[in-house]
């Protein structure tokens, strides 16, 4: 991947370029899908169509390995294919050409959880975990294990926002909220760093397994995929496998769904990952690693309110944020 070859508009598609990456073409058209801090479009041949997306929001280069380079030799993994990628370290820009899945597939953004949706979701996000399972197998991609400064470096970074968050939902919380609310704050780096102990449960991790990254068939025998690996500098990465299950299903779902629907999603994680041939993870232990990072789900909205924009702005999925976290804190504490 050339860093000169980065694409920064959809201006610089030509037909030759095009060519060059998908066989013989006679004309294109390009439609924008979503723009914003990263820009995605569709390109469109009379037989055939692509998405192309271009990044330039300083994300780093994590996309583009999550689709060139970590699972390219995994033809199973639940990620669509990809046919080019280019990363510019300077300026952390990149652009992605891959499979339009549109036409066989939705993202979940509209989906009110159900047993098999959950059961299939959970089944993949196993496949993926199971590829990269441990310690030995993160570092044997590149990756650095976790350790007890990336956990500090996460709590700093979501610690401004406690306060700001607070002081937003002050007459909207249950009276005893805010104090649990920042004892959770206060103890939870040092039971993160605890863990570390156990070599047990380490994945590479997706990291943002919202509904819209969720790709799901509209055929019952069509696969799911997943989308957008887009960490910040502060994120885990390689963290315990149990992070993407929280925030897959505590972040997202209504409280009752989850409250509903979180034991079967456990479940069907657990037995796919012993079907992957992970026999290391006991049932007890993913159920004490899921507990451990329901407090994740709420530093999720914590950090939304580290700046005043996005502390406005965002309110309205923050606010329901806080409340999912907490209602899944006291239900698996209680």
């Amino acid at each position: 991947m050339n860093a000169n070859q980065v694409i920064r508009s959809k201006d610089e598609i030509t037909l030759d370029w095009l060519r060059a990456r998908v066989g013989e073409v006679e004309s294109f058209d390009v439609q924008p899908v979503n723009e914003g801090v990263s820009n995605v479009y569709r390109v469109q041949t009379p037989a055939h169509s692509w998405i192309f997306k271009i990044s330039t929001g300083g994300f780093g280069r994590s996309e583009v390995d999550y689709l060139m380079r970590d699972y390219l030799e995994f033809p199973d993994a639940p990620v669509p294919r990809c046919i080019e990628g280019a990363f510019d370290p300077e300026t952390n820009a990149y652009h992605l050409l891959m499979e339009d899945l549109g036409a066989t597939h939705q993202n979940n953004w509209q989906t009110t959880p159900t047993p098999a949706y959950v059961t299939q979701v959970a089944q993949e996000i196993a496949r993926l975990h199971a590829y990269v399972w441990g310690r030995e197998a993160i570092a044997q991609r590149g990756y650095t294990p976790t350790t007890a400064a990336g956990i500090q470096a996460l709590i700093e970074e979501t610690k401004p926002g406690l306060e700001p968050m607070l002081a937003e939902l002050a007459t909207d919380l249950p009276a005893d909220w805010p104090a649990l609310i920042r004892t959770i704050m206060e103890t939870q780096e040092s039971r993160m760093i605890a863990r570390l102990s156990n070599p047990v449960g380490y994945t590479l991790l997706h990291g943002d397994l919202n509904p819209g990254n969720i790709l799901s068939p509209h055929a019952p025998s069509g696969r799911t995929y997943f989308l957008d690996r887009q960490p910040f500098d502060w994120s885990l990465t390689t963290w315990l496998a149990a992070s993407d299950l929280v925030y897959a299903a505590v972040t997202w779902w209504p409280t009752e769904s989850r409250a509903e629907l979180e034991e079967v999603f456990l479940r069907a994680y657990h037995d796919a990952l012993l079907a992957y041939g992970i026999a290391d993870y006991t049932w007890e232990q993913l159920r004490a690693d899921y507990q451990l990072c329901i407090a994740e789900s709420l530093f999720v909205a914590i950090r939304w309110c580290t700046k005043p924009d996005t502390r406005e702005r965002m309110k309205w999925l923050w606010s329901e944020q806080v409340k999912r976290a907490m209602n899944a804190y006291l239900h698996w504490a209680g």
